[in-house]
């Protein structure tokens, strides 16, 4: 009796093991499955912006696809001044034609038409995205405002003295390069706003900077503005003329 219970106990166990193998292998086979919509490979796109002739109203935006295939995107609006990927976004800034061109992207290239949003004869520059909310550089209105992306409205602006340039986001600040003054000369200066006050907290004079450990960290991040070339005193000079 005790030899057939133990028998007994060792077809429960085998069949238990069965089972629990046949879990584990359906478990892995549904997770490797190729057909899986999680191992789609997503196609990437390269836009690029050709800014046409000034006054002409030709620019252009460059699709190049995965397999070289190229499309175009002609008659944006005059002067295709910079763009940026955001999301499933393709944000444009269109200078002369003073307007922001907002695409869908999918796997096509861009929904057409997409969306125009007038800058008010601002004369847009450069932008970065932070929170769903576009900050951008203007020259004509000298200051940075800013547009969300929730509603397609320009709810503010924060003024310059200058001409703003180039802006970043560092995480916690946005830092924005005046490259020239208001009346076209040359500038060489680095403004720290916050993005929350849109206050100005820090104005530096990038020429005037002594390379001290901490300020050899802030060229390191300045250099984005201007190129850097080191004097004979010993501190640094940017050429605010050429941009990287």
């Amino acid at each position: 009796l005790r030899k057939k219970t133990q028998i007994k106990k060792g077809e429960i166990m085998k069949n238990y093991s069965l089972k629990l193998f046949a879990l584990i292998f359906l478990i892995i086979n549904a997770c490797t499955d190729p057909t899986s919509p999680s191992e789609d490979v997503v196609e990437e796109l390269v836009f690029v912006a050709c800014e046409g002739n000034f006054g002409a109203s030709n620019g252009s935006i460059h699709i190049i696809k995965p397999d070289g295939e190229l499309d175009f995107v002609e008659n944006v609006g005059d002067v295709v001044q910079s763009l940026e990927v955001y999301g499933d976004k393709l944000i444009v800034l269109v200078n002369n034609s003073h307007k922001i061109k907002i695409y869908d992207i999918d796997e096509d290239g861009l929904k057409l038409p997409g969306i125009t949003v007038s800058t008010e004869n601002s004369s847009p520059r450069e932008l970065v995205v932070v929170n769903d909310k576009i900050y951008f550089t203007n020259w004509n209105t000298k200051d940075v405002k800013v547009l969300n992306l929730y509603n397609y409205v320009i709810e503010s602006s924060i003024p310059v003295d200058g001409l703003p340039e180039s802006i970043i986001f560092d995480g916690s600040h946005l830092w924005v390069g005046i490259m020239m003054n208001e009346d076209y000369s040359s500038a060489n200066t680095v403004l720290k706003i916050d993005p929350h006050s849109k206050f100005n907290s820090l104005t530096l004079n990038l020429n005037l900077l002594i390379p001290t450990q901490r300020n050899k960290k802030l060229l390191v991040q300045f250099s984005i503005f201007f190129p850097i070339q080191k004097s004979q005193s010993g501190r640094f000079l940017f050429n605010p003329r050429i941009r990287r």
